[in-house]
């Protein structure tokens, strides 16, 4: 596959190619900035920032479960790995899909304007499609947006959990 570098046992999350539009700079990680020609697919690192556009499928898993609170079950079988805050779903990982998918929680004006920006991110495969977004880690998207998009799927389901639940959390 053009552009999919792999390693055994591995796929690789790569930079994303992103533009200066509208509401975009709130979608894009931090460090970043629009170098753009009027495709709304072109973006650059700005000058000293850490450039490890990289995330391996292990990295992802570890990012996950490092999260306050986090479990990784099966219910659906041993082909999705479901990830749990305190017993609430905020991600999905196919891993064994080629390439691996993942389902995450989103505010709905941001999955759209996701879905827009990039061509790896659609409406989440078997779940809500206004809240939920399917990201084909297929190395398009780079790992500092597939972290943040991680953070903010869980941050949503967190913010939802009694009180007293989130202080269990930290």
């Amino acid at each position: 596959m053009p552009g999919l570098k792999m390693e055994p046992g591995s796929f690789v999350i790569r930079a994303p190619v992103l533009g200066n539009h509208g509401n975009l700079p709130a979608l894009l990680p931090s460090g970043w900035r629009c170098q753009c020609c009027g495709c709304p697919r072109r973006l650059t690192r700005q000058a000293g920032m850490r450039s490890d556009p990289a995330m391996h499928m292990e990295q992802l898993r570890e990012l996950l479960l490092g999260l306050p609170g986090v479990s990784e079950e099966e219910p659906f079988g041993p082909e999705v790995v479901v990830y749990k805050v305190m017993g609430k779903m905020f991600a999905l990982v196919d891993y064994d899909s080629v390439p691996p998918t993942m389902n995450l929680k989103c505010d709905p004006d941001r999955a759209l304007d996701l879905r827009d920006i990039h061509e790896a991110i659609r409406p989440g495969w078997h779940m809500n499609k206004r809240h939920w977004n399917t990201l084909d880690l297929d190395g398009s998207l780079h790992g500092a947006l597939v972290t943040e998009l991680v953070q903010h799927s869980y941050g949503l389901v967190v913010a939802v959990l009694p009180r007293r639940v989130r202080e269990q959390l930290g």
